[in-house]
């Protein structure tokens, strides 16, 4: 559960990259796809960014069970490093560190496509393949707080092995950038991200997103890599 948590903070993060125009084209909306492409086209002239977003759980059987958590990101090229509920992952696209901060310990994991596909832990199994696994519909432009948004909603192209059942974008047409991204599950339990602030002007180094044992030198390391 933690770690579908901190994916689906990555994926916000990202914005949309990786457009495959071809993949999707006879299938998805034309205005869908142009306007995801102003925004792939605007993260990735980006050197490095940073991100402060809210994740809100909602249980629609009981909202007892509603949550919501805060975090952060920093990305750079295939690196990153996420705050979120208490853990710090850090990544470098073949290994993963996760620090948990209520045990101190760290945990270290070799990057696998197996993982990529069951936890969807590497930022990029949505965001380099969704062209061509969903399909991208325009909804409507709409008009909230004086701030323009366009949604758009991606349908899994087989739904018999996804666990939502569509995905939820709200673009900021006026900046091309993700300003919201839900998750509707199949089980009634849908996961919101909402983008509280976008910094992709302030330069992000590599060490900023590079795990180092001296930043946690009370915590136990677990080495579970081959």
């Amino acid at each position: 559960m933690k770690y579908f948590l901190l994916t689906l903070a990555i994926y916000a993060s990202f914005g949309i990259v990786g457009l495959n125009k071809t993949a999707s084209a006879q299938e998805s909306d034309q205005k869908a796809l142009e306007i995801l492409e102003k925004v792939a086209n605007k993260t990735d002239a980006m050197q490095g960014f940073y991100t402060a977003y809210t994740l809100l759980v909602e249980d629609l059987a009981d909202e007892k069970n509603n949550v919501k958590y805060g975090g952060e990101i920093w990305y750079l090229g295939d690196r990153y490093k996420m705050i979120m509920m208490g853990q710090v992952l850090y990544s470098d696209g073949s290994t993963n560190w996760v620090y948990q901060e209520d045990i101190e310990e760290v945990t270290i994991t070799n990057f696998s496509e197996e993982e990529q596909s069951e936890n969807l832990i590497d930022p990029y199994f949505l965001i380099e393949n969704y062209a061509k696994d969903y399909t991208c519909r325009f909804v409507a432009d709409k008009f909230e707080n004086n701030r323009p948004l366009v949604e758009i909603h991606l349908f899994p192209n087989n739904i018999e092995e996804s666990t939502y059942s569509r995905i939820k974008l709200r673009i900021d047409k006026s900046k091309n950038e993700l300003f919201e991204f839900t998750l509707v599950g199949n089980e009634g339990i849908n996961y919101t991200i909402q983008l509280n602030k976008f910094d992709g002007n302030t330069p992000v180094s590599t060490d900023m997103v590079t795990f180092k044992e001296s930043d946690y030198p009370d915590a136990e390391i677990i080495d579970m890599r081959d």
